[in-house]
């Protein structure tokens, strides 16, 4: 189902700013070093894909720092919060963003 949805034209692909963070902090940790190309190149490779690039907001840290227990990754309240604000789907495994009324696509 996600394939589908990123693979369709008509659909508008966000990738948010917490998650080039999130991969780059992996990537300086050892834990994703195979990324270093996407790393350098990320940008190309949104606009190679027609993907966007989803700034983080005040008004999405503010939401995000307010959100209820019970998750703590700061990464995922953060895509929690930008997904509410713009009512976004989220391409997710992780149950816990539909218990924040998420819109979860996998």
């Amino acid at each position: 189902m996600a394939r589908t949805c990123i693979m369709d034209s008509d659909t508008t692909v966000c990738v948010s700013s917490a998650s080039s963070w999130e991969i780059a902090i992996k990537y300086r940790l050892g834990k994703l070093p195979e990324v270093g190309d996407l790393i350098e190149h990320f940008s190309a490779y949104l606009r190679k894909e027609r993907f966007e690039a989803l700034v983080i907001t005040t008004e999405d840290s503010l939401k995000a720092g307010l959100l209820p227990a019970p998750h703590r990754d700061p990464f995922d309240r953060m895509l929690i919060a930008q997904a509410l604000i713009r009512d976004l789907h989220v391409v997710t495994l992780d149950s816990v963003f539909a218990a924040y009324g998420v819109k979860v696509v996998w």
